[in-house]
C-alpha cells in the first residue's frame, strides 16, 4: 500500500505532527469513498477502500491556511511524502517530498495485483508463474531503490537493512538494495565548507593544506574526504556527516515511525514498526561521531592485546559531532576479489581471519561488537 500527503502551511514542515496524529486518531469532515459517509464507519470505509485499491481523499479542518489530503491503494508498501509551501529543503540542498514519491508505489501494487491475479487464474503453469513472479518482484524493487535513493538520508539507511533481510524479503529486493552499502548521494563541497565553519570556527584552510573537493566514499549519514594536515604534513581521512541530516533526521524517524504505525494498524499481517524502534535507538547514536571516535579508540586499545589478529584500526586525531578526522590507510574491500589477487592474498585467510576477529567481539569478556560491517 501507499499514501500519499501534501501537507501545506505558511511555514515548512508546519503542522506535520499534528496533521498525522490528527489523520491517524480520528476523521472528521468529509471522507469521500464515492459517497459521503459518516464518522461512525469512516474508518472501516478507509480500509475497504485501500484494500480495494480505490481512490479515498479525507480532509480535516486545521485552520484557515491549513489543509491536508491522503490518497491511499491497496499494496504491500507503504509511503508517505510531505512539503511545505515552498517544498522542504533535504539532502544536498534539494527540495523533498513533492508528493509523488507514491506514484513509484502506486505502481508496484498495480503490478504486483495483475501478476498475482494471473497466476491464481493459470496455477498449472508453474515454472511461468514463478519467473512472471521474479520479474515484477524485480521492477518493483528498482522502483524501490530509486524512492529511496531520492529521499536520502535515513531513508538509505531503511534500504541497507532491507538489503540484509534475505530471510524475509525476495531475493530481487536483498540484490537490488545492496548498491545502496556504497552508493549513497554526496553532499557539495560548499555545503561542507560552510558546516566545517559552523562546527570548528574556522576554515578547511586553517586546518588542511590539502582537503579532496570530491569524497572518496560516501554513505548514508557521511562522506569521507582526503586530506593534509597542515601543520604535520600528515595525510588523513576525514569523515564528514551530511551537512542537513540532523536537521531532518528527527522528523524523517518520526514519519517513518507513523508510516510503520498506519500500515500495522490497516494492516496487522504487516508489522515492521520494529524496525523504526530499533532505529530511534541506534541513529542519534550513529550521528554523534565523538562517541564513534571513542569506540575506535576503544576497539583498537582492545585488539593492540592480541598481535595474532591482523585487524588496523585508524588513529583517531580529533572529533567534533559531526567531524571525524582520522589516519588515512590504504587498501580494498575483503570481497574485492580482483585486489586480493593480484597482491597475492590468500582469500581463505582472509575469511578465516575476519571469522576470528569477529568471534573475539562477540565471545571476547568485555569486547567492542562492530554491528555495521558494511563497507
Amino acid at each position: 500500500m501507499w499514501m500519499r500527503g501534501v501537507i501545506r502551511g505558511n511555514k515548512k514542515g508546519q503542522s506535520l505532527r499534528h496533521t498525522l496524529s490528527a489523520f491517524f486518531s480520528s476523521f472528521h469532515g468529509r471522507a469521500n469513498c464515492g459517497r459521503i459517509i459518516t464518522i461512525k464507519d469512516e474508518r472501516d470505509q478507509f480500509r475497504t477502500a485501500l484494500r480495494q485499491g480505490r481512490a479515498l481523499e479525507l480532509s480535516r479542518a486545521l485552520g484557515a491556511d491549513k489543509t491536508a489530503a491522503v490518497q491511499g491503494a491497496a499494496g504491500e508498501e507503504l509511503c508517505y511524502s510531505y512539503a511545505g509551501e515552498e517544498g522542504v529543503e533535504h539532502g544536498d540542498d534539494s527540495g523533498y517530498g513533492d508528493a509523488g514519491v507514491g506514484d513509484y508505489y502506486g505502481g508496484g501494487v498495480s503490478g504486483y495485483r495483475v501478476t498475482l491475479n494471473h497466476n491464481e487464474k493459470t496455477p498449472e503453469d508453474e515454472d511461468e508463474n514463478t519467473k512472471r513472479l521474479k520479474a515484477c518482484h524485480q521492477r518493483c524493487a528498482s522502483r524501490t531503490l530509486r524512492v529511496l535513493e531520492q529521499n536520502g538520508s535515513i531513508f538509505i539507511k531503511l534500504g541497507q537493512h532491507l538489503s540484509s533481510m534475505n530471510y524475509l524479503l525476495p531475493e530481487e529486493y536483498c540484490k537490488t538494495m545492496l548498491v545502496l552499502q556504497d552508493r549513497c548521494p554526496v553532499s557539495s563541497y560548499e555545503s561542507i565548507e560552510e558546516m566545517f565553519l559552523h562546527d570548528t570556527g574556522g576554515q578547511l584552510s586553517d586546518y588542511f593544506s590539502e582537503f579532496s573537493r570530491e569524497p572518496i566514499g560516501a554513505a548514508s549519514l557521511a562522506q569521507v574526504h582526503l586530506a593534509t594536515i597542515k601543520e604535520t604534513g600528515q595525510k588523513v581521512a576525514v569523515k564528514m556527516q551530511h551537512p542537513h541530516l540532523a536537521q531532518w533526521a528527527d522528523l524523517d524517524m518520526k514519519l517513518t515511525a507513523y508510516t510503520f504505525r498506519a500500515l500495522k494498524y490497516f494492516f496487522p499481517e504487516y508489522d515492521l514498526e520494529w524496525l523504526s524502534s530499533e532505529m530511534e535507538v541506534s541513529l542519534p547514536l550513529e550521528l554523534d561521531f565523538n562517541l564513534e571516535g571513542q569506540n575506535a579508540l576503544r576497539t583498537k586499545e582492545y585488539f593492540s592485546h592480541i598481535p595474532s589478529l591482523p585487524l588496523l584500526i585508524p588513529d583517531v586525531l580529533w572529533a567534533r559531532n559531526r567531524i571525524l578526522v582520522m589516519e588515512n590507510m590504504s587498501g580494498a574491500r575483503p570481497d574485492d576479489l580482483t585486489y586480493l589477487d593480484s597482491h597475492g592474498i590468500d582469500r581463505d585467510e582472509v575469511s578465516a581471519a575476519l571469522a576470528r576477529i569477529f568471534n573475539e567481539m562477540i565471545f571476547g569478556t568485555n569486547a567492542p561488537l562492530h554491528c555495521d560491517p558494511h563497507g
